[in-house]
């Protein structure tokens, strides 16, 4: 199985993650989007409105590695610009399209880490993802 990547319109242009998730990273969570009405008795009527994933690759990233998703969000925007995560660069045609947490939090590890003999910061990483619906746009 190969590393993530991404891409933002064209499948020839996909960019692989410079490493890939940490353990504990696969599961996806599943967010629900209800209208609920209640009566004054108590009573709910619950619409569902849609049903989306949420997914979350947790990455321990070099400076260098972490500047890979610095641009990653720059070039989306945070969450303004909707891309195509691909979940294994070894099969190009299975992806989400989905749109990105409208931040970019890293977080540095209190001790440094030793990489091929030298002390660096290292950094955790959470890329959080919401999937979009992959159809035509519906005017409110």
């Amino acid at each position: 199985m190969g590393r993530p990547g991404f891409y933002v319109t064209d499948p020839n242009a996909a960019l692989e993650f410079p490493r890939g998730p940490r353990y504990g990273s696969a599961p996806r969570d599943i967010l629900e989007g209800d209208l609920v009405i209640e009566t004054e008795a108590g009573k709910r009527w619950v619409y569902k409105q849609f049903t989306r994933d949420k997914i979350v690759v947790n990455m321990r990233l070099t400076a260098e590695q972490l500047e890979f998703f610095r641009e990653l969000h720059q070039t989306v925007g945070g969450q303004e610009t909707e891309f195509y995560f691909v979940p294994d660069m070894d099969d190009i045609d299975t992806v989400v399209l989905v749109r990105k947490e409208p931040n970019f939090e890293p977080k540095e590890l209190d001790d440094p880490g030793v990489v091929d003999g030298e002390e660096i910061a290292l950094y955790d990483y959470s890329l959080t993802m919401t999937q979009e619906p992959d159809g035509p746009e519906v005017a409110a």
